[in-house]
């Protein structure tokens, strides 16, 4: 027998405690952790239950009062704004190549 699965034959699963299982969950987790169960189906399996085990990080804006989100984004932006220093700008030379008519 060879390292390569003989595919003209049906492939027989058997998994076991299957009417023990809880929840979906539960049984995403056995199936991958099963390693009798063909890699592919180990995979599917592992992807689907990803998120429950892993979930992705997401951003949380707390606003207290009355004002809502809107209100203190402008705020923000209007306070930012205020707050970068303005262009310096020096006199140029009337007989300078730079300067526009």
């Amino acid at each position: 027998m060879g390292l390569m699965p003989d595919l003209t034959q049906p492939a027989v699963i058997e998994v076991e405690a299957i009417d023990n299982v809880e929840d979906a969950y539960e049984l995403l987790r056995s199936v991958y952790s099963n390693s009798a169960l063909p890699i592919g189906m180990r995979m599917r399996a592992a992807i689907e239950a990803l998120p429950f085990e892993k979930p992705k990080l997401a951003v949380t804006a707390m606003v207290s009062g009355q004002e809502g989100i809107a209100a203190l984004l402008e705020a923000r932006l209007k306070r930012n704004a205020e707050a970068r220093p303005k262009a310096l700008t020096a006199p140029v030379a009337s007989d300078h190549p730079l300067r526009r008519a």
